[in-house]
């Protein structure tokens, strides 16, 4: 797909829990994605014009395209959340290899936090499209209180989709998991790993724990599919 920028306007934008929101803007008609890429968000800041990148969260079916974010309290970041509904941003896009191939069988996604953003697309995508999809989620987040989209994730309708939420505190539900997504966790959950392709997405330092637990579980490279935010490039 050839890349573009486009002027957008905010829609709406929700916290979804604590530090984190979503950020909805105007679709425009000429602009497609792979679920899986990200764009190139373009705002005003004090010192100037400046970009990031940002994993779409929504699908590529739906009329809006969201952006879930942590709001750390960056320069860019305070920019964003002092958008208001019709304010006017820049996107470029889109970008990124982390797609799932053709005729993907079976996937494990392995993620934590914001990192869910891509899968959500994904997921909804597959939702509208292919609900037979096989799938296991096993999303890490430190406490219900803040996991993003997990009640969604939870009820959509796909026969194929299994998701195992991994709590490091404060959790009730006997079907959740205390603690982080280790390889013992895996093999327990997904019997049938080693004939799955493993996603993992999100901040590095979640991504490079994650690759560990690939290691332990002797996952060869070519049934990984991985991306680090935070390292990936604009377009030239």
């Amino acid at each position: 797909m050839p890349l573009g920028n486009h002027e957008v306007r905010l829609v709406d934008q929700r916290v979804l829990c604590a530090d984190v929101a979503v950020f909805g803007f105007e679709r425009p008609a000429s602009y497609e994605f792979t679920p899986g890429q990200y764009l190139m968000l373009r705002l005003d800041v004090p010192e100037g014009p400046a970009a990031k990148p940002f994993s779409h969260a929504s699908g590529p079916g739906d009329d809006v395209i969201e952006i879930a974010t942590r709001l750390s309290g960056s320069t860019f970041k305070s920019a964003l959340s002092r958008l208001q509904p019709g304010d006017v941003a820049q996107i470029g896009g889109p970008m990124g290899a982390f797609v799932l191939p053709d005729a993907v069988g079976p996937v494990l996604f392995l993620v934590g936090g914001v990192g869910i953003t891509p899968v959500r697309s994904m997921l909804r995508d597959a939702a509208a499209s292919n609900p037979r999809f096989d799938a296991v989620l096993l999303y890490g987040n430190r406490s219900p209180a803040c996991a993003p989209f997990a009640e969604e994730l939870a009820s959509l309708r796909m026969d194929g989709l299994r998701v195992v939420n991994v709590f490091e505190s404060g959790f009730t539900n006997p079907n959740d998991e205390k603690g982080f997504i280790t390889s013992e966790l895996v093999a327990r959950h997904v019997p049938d790993f080693e004939t799955r392709l493993f996603a993992t997405a999100g901040p590095p330092v979640m991504v490079e724990a994650m690759i560990s637990v690939l290691d332990e579980l002797a996952i060869p490279q070519g049934l990984r599919l991985v991306e680090r935010f935070g390292v990936r490039s604009a377009p030239e």
